[in-house]
């Protein structure tokens, strides 16, 4: 490759390289902010809903549940 192509190149692909580490940087950036709302929206439903935090259990597809029901028919 003539050294005048490969340095052009090498220019364009250093931009490219910059460009994706800002991408990568927003997105980081965006996915911190999109947890914690769904913290916050979490939250507050389990607040209106009367639910309490010990009560919250993983259910198998990782997503929160509330156990309470199963305690009342284990004690049952």
């Amino acid at each position: 490759m003539p050294e005048a192509i490969r340095q052009m190149t090498m220019t364009e692909w250093h931009q490219l390289q910059k460009l994706l580490m800002d991408v990568r940087t927003a997105s980081q950036r965006n996915e911190q902010i999109l947890v914690r709302s769904k913290q916050n929206v979490d939250q507050l439903l389990s607040l209106l809903q009367g639910h309490q935090s010990s009560n919250v259990l993983y259910d198998p597809g990782g997503g929160k549940g509330n156990y309470a029901a199963q305690r009342r028919i284990g004690k049952a």
